[in-house]
């Protein structure tokens, strides 16, 4: 597992993984866990994003991930990109048993990620797991309703929209 010592002095995953591990089972049987790729892949390796919210240090960028949403739909908004006419290969894990997750509310709650709200953002934290390809998906135009978030830029609180996208299975 991987450790981080937050702002508060406590440590991030070494206190929190017992309980991820019990809420894992009850998370898991009521929810699945996709990730989009534009790559065909047999699995998915943790790996520090690089974006623009980790250039600026408004999204934490020291915890090797896999994110994944429960709909496919909030791993779209999570791409903060503009997908038209893109196409993805949708995944899941092939193995839920063996995955160990830190929830959406615990991203939140944390500030880790500053749309997580939003994008309903899950992070798979073992270092890679095995997946099994669900389909393919062709992304349409965005939704016309933008969704406003905060996120910190040396020190102040900066406005920025995300939308969702209308898609379909190919």
């Amino acid at each position: 597992m991987f450790l981080k010592k937050l702002n508060n002095g406590s440590i991030f995953l070494k206190e929190t993984v017992y309980s991820i591990k019990i809420e894992r089972k009850n998370f898991i049987k009521t929810h699945k866990l996709f990730h989009l790729s534009s790559k065909d892949l047999e699995e998915l390796h943790a790996t520090i994003p690089n974006n623009y919210f980790c250039k600026i240090g408004a999204e934490e960028c020291t915890i090797p991930r896999i994110s994944c949403a429960s709909e496919i739909k909030y791993c779209l908004v999570g791409m903060s990109d503009n997908l038209e006419n893109k196409k993805f290969f949708v995944y899941e894990p092939e193995f839920y048993d063996s995955i160990v997750i830190c929830e959406n509310k615990f991203l939140v709650k944390n500030n880790l990620v500053p749309d997580a709200d939003i994008t309903k953002e899950i992070w798979i934290l073992n270092k890679k797991i095995k997946v099994k390809k669900v389909g393919e998906i062709k992304v349409g135009k965005a939704i016309n309703k933008k969704y406003k978030f905060f996120y910190d830029k040396d020190g102040k609180k900066e406005e920025a929209f995300t939308y969702f996208w209308n898609w379909n299975w190919i």
